[in-house]
């Protein structure tokens, strides 16, 4: 018996001859519900280690199995109740944590109560360090991708370290979402609930266990929160995708844009049901920004694509992620235009007049953010220090679409 023992030596019965192996084993008797302790001899415990509890056991009883790590209180460690009620032998087996290091820690077992003629018999008790493989460390793509034919990362139930940068946030849910590079599989949501904020370029390490949820997507569950690597990152240019996508899979989780989206039918919590070239149906949802749009009109939408029953869903951040196509079209019909477009360094700019005389300009990115402006000479735009990305080229209350790919 061990230091934090609390039955009475009446109630504890050596048994012999009916062992589950070797010569003997210990019957313990607590016929009235309570909360007693049958403890081991002392071990040595260290902080941050797993341990497994194994037991057999038979008879009739209530036992919670536990592990006494001599904390600061006196504490223990406890695991779900086992429900005795057998008359040979059966295995049961507990994982503990541990949280103090110590050399008096103690196998617990709590027995609640038993009921004769057999009461509770316990034998060959084993303490084992069970600590889990070191995560491992993969990229986004290839936590997303499969490889068994099904739409589940090869990974699920594994623990995984990688990286990514911010591209959404849902504060309210301590979900968001991470993207390396773009391209297929390249984005992916992470769950954590430390309620930290977290800003948008925000570049991050997490640590945590792979999943899917009930509507299939492949979900990063962080017991411990995140690394912040750095901040102010260049967002990942939007994958323009083309509707309907023959396979949704490959773009699970990543920053997409869905172009000439008309608005059929706006749902009672902001939501919105789309249609694409007159047939394919698309969901504009309200998870992170919920949008204003009208019935009937057109949009250029960008955000986070998933899957949410029963259709696929765009998923808005900010305002600037749901432009209407009729204003812009009209605008730059009337006579803007920005040419090449995509552009790398340069982009040159001729006026509704046909002149390229010096205008005031300013350049949006895809959260709303003016992130350059200036006086243009010679209707040239420099843009060499821009990170690539769909960008909104605002010039004399004209507006034109601009993709900037280095």
């Amino acid at each position: 018996m061990g230091a934090q023992t609390t039955f009475s030596i009446d109630n504890l019965q050596q048994v012999t001859g009916d062992a589950n192996s070797g010569d003997h084993a210990v019957r313990l008797w607590q016929p009235a519900i309570g909360i007693t302790f049958f403890t081991s001899e002392q071990v040595h415990l260290d902080s941050g280690n797993y341990y497994q509890v194994g037991f057999w056991a038979k008879g009739t009883g209530i036992v919670g199995p536990a592990l006494f790590d001599d904390n600061s209180w006196g504490g223990y460690l406890t695991s779900p109740n086992v429900n005795v009620n057998s008359a040979t032998w059966e295995y049961h087996v507990r994982e503990f944590f541990c949280q103090h290091t110590t050399d008096s820690g103690e196998v617990m077992f709590i027995v609640a109560i038993t009921y004769a003629p057999d009461h509770l018999t316990i034998d060959d008790v084993t303490l084992a360090l069970n600590n889990p493989p070191p995560p491992l460390l993969l990229s986004i793509q290839q936590i997303q991708t499969p490889l068994d034919g099904t739409d589940n990362s090869p990974y699920v139930g594994s623990a995984v370290v990688t990286s990514g940068i911010v591209t959404a946030i849902n504060l309210g849910g301590y979900q968001f979402y991470i993207q390396d590079g773009t391209g297929p599989y390249s984005g992916v949501c992470v769950s954590e609930f430390t309620g930290a904020a977290l800003q948008m370029g925000d570049s991050v390490r997490v640590t945590g266990n792979v999943g899917e949820t009930g509507d299939q997507e492949t979900i990063i569950s962080c017991q411990n929160g995140y690394q912040l690597l750095t901040s102010g990152s260049p967002m990942p240019a939007p994958e323009l995708l083309a509707w309907p996508l023959a396979d949704l899979e490959p773009w699970e989780g990543v920053l997409a844009s869905v172009e000439n989206v008309t608005c059929a039918q706006v749902n009672g919590n902001g939501s919105w049901d789309g249609i694409v070239n007159s047939s394919a149906d698309v969901g504009v949802g309200v998870l992170f920004y919920t949008s204003a749009v009208a019935e009937g009109s057109t949009y250029n939408v960008t955000g986070i694509l998933h899957h949410v029953w029963p259709m696929d869903r765009l998923e808005p951040r900010v305002p600037g992620d749901v432009t209407e196509v009729v204003g812009i079209e009209e605008l730059y019909g009337a006579g803007l235009q920005c040419y090449p477009n995509p552009a790398n360094d340069v982009v040159h700019v001729q006026l509704p007049d046909g002149s390229q005389k010096p205008f005031q300009y300013e350049l949006i990115d895809a959260t709303g953010k003016v992130v350059q402006s200036g006086l243009a000479e010679n209707g040239q735009i420099e843009l060499a220090k821009l990170s690539e990305g769909l960008f909104v080229l605002r010039v004399l209350g004209y507006s034109a679409k601009l993709v900037i790919r280095h």
